[in-house]
């Protein structure tokens, strides 16, 4: 504030830019201090500085503020961050600004940004609470079309292994219909799973995931069995 805004706004481009502070207690939060002012003129203008930033506490100080503002825009330039330890700290700061919310709509882009994230089992745990806010949680009597539309928003976060159609690390949706006919086999082999094919490799055990998120997509699996386009 003591210093022209502009000449303000171009020392603070370069001190994002100095990786010797990424680890220092305060001055990446001193930088984003100054800077906030800059990020509410030109939020675009804040979101790729926090992409190019060396200082990790900074970016996400960014992307905090933007997904408080506009998380539409934020998911959008979370969708370029390129290392999925990055994307699972954002989906993080997701469920923080929406915490205590019973339900919005999920942000254009939300699909694509769940298949970067590193799916680890605290990943899991925010994309779940937030999967419940974008799609509501089961009240009343639930009809088996919403149950499958919620079974196939939390098989978002397995998505990243199995798609439709075409094996990616792990075998298609269609193959996996194919192999189990009732959802006690699927939850335990989520569970527990072993190794059934040469060409893959053996699954992580998902078995911290929540016994109603394990039934719903369960029975998205089964359907498919029934319905292979869905």
């Amino acid at each position: 504030h003591r210093i022209a805004p502009e000449l303000a706004k171009e020392l603070l481009h370069l001190l994002v830019m100095h990786d010797e502070d990424a680890g220092d207690q305060f001055i990446p939060k001193m930088i984003w201090y100054a800077y906030a002012r800059f990020a509410d003129e030109d939020l675009d203008e804040a979101l790729k500085l926090a992409l190019k930033s060396k200082l990790p506490e900074f970016s996400n100080s960014v992307f905090w503020y933007a997904a408080r503002k506009d998380l539409d825009k934020a998911v959008a330039y979370a969708n370029q961050l390129p290392d999925p330890k990055q994307v699972s700290h954002f989906i993080a700061i997701v469920h923080q600004v929406l915490s205590g919310k019973k339900s919005a709509n999920p942000p254009a882009g939300w699909e694509q940004l769940i298949l970067k994230a590193d799916g680890d089992p605290t990943t899991q745990k925010h994309f779940t609470a937030l999967n419940r806010i974008f799609h509501g949680q089961a009240s009343g009597k639930e009809t088996p079309a919403q149950r499958i539309t919620r079974g196939k928003a939390a098989f978002m976060i397995c998505a990243a292994c199995h798609a439709p159609g075409k094996d990616q690390p792990g075998p298609s949706l269609e193959e996996i219909a194919k192999v189990f006919t009732n959802k006690t086999d699927i939850i335990n082999w989520v569970k527990k799973p072993g190794k059934k094919r040469d060409k893959y490799p053996a699954m992580p055990a998902f078995n911290h995931m929540e016994q109603k998120d394990l039934e719903l997509i369960a029975e998205y699996l089964l359907e498919l069995n029934k319905s292979p386009k869905k």
